[in-house]
């Protein structure tokens, strides 16, 4: 099961921290909230957290952009205050390191990257810590000369081919096609 969360529990880790001013205190804090929502309230643990990051001068424009286009005309209490949101700047770095998250840089110098390079950095970056599977090849059932299912397991392929059969389709009109993902290729 794969479940993607735009806020989640270190939303309220970054977000609660900063309240308290020294280091200790931000530790301890950050403790008991994972002991509280891992433990007692059992939300699931995060298999990896992936931080999308913009330096604060680039969120600001965006910020100042959209004000008044959400239903408010200043913002919310949070965003207005810069100087908070450079004590979440500070804190984001801690929480990365404390909590082994994934940080994810989406800026180009001045401007955010585009869609199409977030997500492919959020794609190399899964695969690249085995939470993407690529299978080598893929097994496609056919009938009549149409795709009718795809599998990544062979053995699975061949049952369904013997259901079909079972079903009453001829043996010569169901066939399995190995396709190697490596045939692939976008400049073709």
């Amino acid at each position: 099961m794969i479940v993607v969360c735009d806020r989640y529990v270190t939303s309220n880790m970054l977000y609660q921290m900063v309240r308290y001013e020294n280091n200790d205190q931000q530790l301890a804090f950050l403790r008991w909230l994972e002991t509280t929502e891992y433990d007692l309230l059992d939300l699931p643990t995060p298999d990896i957290v992936l931080f999308l990051t913009l330096p604060l001068y680039i969120r600001k424009d965006m910020l100042l952009n959209r004000l008044g286009k959400t239903g408010g005309s200043t913002g919310d209490i949070h965003e207005r205050d810069m100087d908070y949101l450079r004590q979440i700047d500070e804190a984001q770095y801690k929480l990365i390191n404390k909590m082994n998250m994934v940080q994810i840089d989406c800026s180009n110098e001045d401007t955010v990257k585009s869609i199409d390079e977030i997500h492919e950095l959020i794609y190399n970056t899964l695969q690249e810590k085995g939470m993407i599977w690529v299978p080598e090849k893929v097994y496609i059932v056919m009938v009549d000369d149409q795709i009718e299912a795809l599998y990544y397991n062979e053995a699975n392929a061949r049952e369904d081919i013997e259901e079909r059969i079972e079903e009453g389709y001829a043996p010569e009109d169901v066939a399995i096609r190995t396709c190697y993902i490596n045939d692939f290729n976008e400049e073709e």
